[in-house]
């Protein structure tokens, strides 16, 4: 068997009361929370005047909280979470931590599939996984026995580097439900790229996370959703 050594990013929401004391007392770094903050502004298609006015504060103080040089206090963080539909964790660490496992998978483990292979293959996910060679242990995150796990590019939009890191390696359940803000694996005309989905109208809109200044599109009857997002490992020894 191969041997599996991973580092895996995990704040859980359990611990979302000691690390909003850790950050009252200085003791979290916040360099990217400025970052995380500006991109899922943007992401939402809000004015900084608009953030503003959902705190009863001015555009200059959510423009410092973007610039790093003011930070919104443990209160506001919680309102910032709830607001753009994303969670504390996420935003004081950049992780969205995989759920335990509920189902037992058909294979000996969650199946790695290069994004590579997936990119302008036509096969479904199901077909390629069956391909794989290489399998994580179920305790990385497997929520269904259709959990996969690819890897994110490492030349992408320098906004999405403060979403994804470069280079992680993310877990995918084709049988999760796509929220706001989710990230989402899907094939663009035969293409398979990493979007992240908009549902803050009444259809679901795509943007592509790969492609630099990209904007958002509605998903066309060709269009295939091959899953959603359950969480990400910084690094895998396969």
């Amino acid at each position: 068997m191969q041997h599996l050594v991973a580092r895996v990013c995990n704040l859980q929401q359990s611990k979302l009361f000691c690390a909003l004391i850790l950050l009252a007392l200085g003791l979290i770094s916040l360099v990217m929370l400025n970052e995380r903050i500006r991109a899922l502004r943007l992401a939402k298609g809000l004015t900084l005047q608009q953030v503003g006015d959902v705190f009863g504060i001015s555009r200059t103080s959510v423009s410092n909280w973007e610039a790093g040089h003011s930070q919104p206090d443990p209160r506001k963080i919680e309102r910032l979470a709830k607001f753009f539909d994303t969670s504390v964790q996420f935003l004081l660490s950049g992780v969205h931590t995989p759920a335990p496992i509920e189902n037992e998978s058909t294979f000996v483990g969650i199946p790695f599939v290069p994004f590579v292979a997936i990119k302008d293959c036509h096969e479904s996910i199901r077909a390629l996984c069956s391909h794989s060679q290489t399998f994580l242990p179920m305790s990385f995150g497997a929520s269904s026995a259709s959990t996969f796990c690819t890897d994110f590019p490492t030349s992408i939009d320098p906004l999405s580097a403060t979403l994804i890191p470069p280079g992680a390696f993310i877990f995918f359940d084709p049988e999760l439900t796509i929220k706001n803000h989710a990230v989402v694996l899907a094939r663009k005309i035969g293409i398979a790229d990493f979007f992240m989905a908009d549902l803050s109208s009444s259809a679901l809109k795509l943007r592509s996370l790969t492609q630099r200044q990209s904007s958002s599109y509605t998903p066309e009857a060709q269009d295939e959703i091959l899953g959603v997002a359950k969480g990400y490992v910084i690094s895998i020894n396969l």
